[in-house]
């Protein structure tokens, strides 16, 4: 692996760890607020993004690269409407899928043919990641402030079972 590609590599392994710490910051923020199956959606997601961590750490050092973690921002802690929570997790996805395409776009110049295959999972990952989060904004968009509606919403979110 490129010095390039490894640079590349470990900043997604920090901007992973961000994205877990953003959704547990937003899971947080919905547990106080008093959606918690919400909350509980949100902390799956948050448990997602270490799981990508993990995978983008173990394939460095599979390739017999060094990880090396830097500090990560503090993310916000509250947002005024869950609608906010989700548009903000809409547009934090659409920002990881930019940093991924850029990674593809270095594994090809760098020719390295086994992290352009690695990443080809998180570019289908971040289009269903942004579907994902498109389609709860349309239900809350149809729900609007609707508490009966929010209440089912809210518990249909807490029946996320597992990680993808």
């Amino acid at each position: 692996m490129t010095k390039k590609m490894q640079d590349a590599l470990n900043i997604q392994c920090n901007a992973e760890l961000e994205s877990f710490y953003i959704y547990l910051a937003m899971s947080n923020d919905l547990e106080n607020k008093g959606y918690k199956g919400s909350a509980h959606w949100m902390s799956l997601q948050a448990d997602e993004e270490y799981d990508h961590y993990k995978q983008f750490s173990s394939f460095i050092s599979d390739v017999e690269g060094s990880v090396s973690l830097e500090g990560i921002n503090k993310p916000t802690t509250t947002w005024a409407t869950i609608q906010d929570v989700f548009e903000s997790g809409l547009a934090h996805e659409k920002t990881i899928s930019k940093k991924i395409n850029a990674l593809v776009s270095i594994a090809k110049l760098e020719k390295d043919y086994s992290a352009e295959n690695f990443l080809q999972g998180f570019v289908t990952e971040q289009v269903e990641e942004e579907v994902t989060f498109r389609d709860i904004l349309t239900e809350l968009n149809m729900i609007k402030d609707n508490s009966a509606g929010l209440l089912m919403f809210d518990k249909g979110l807490g029946n996320r079972s597992q990680i993808k």
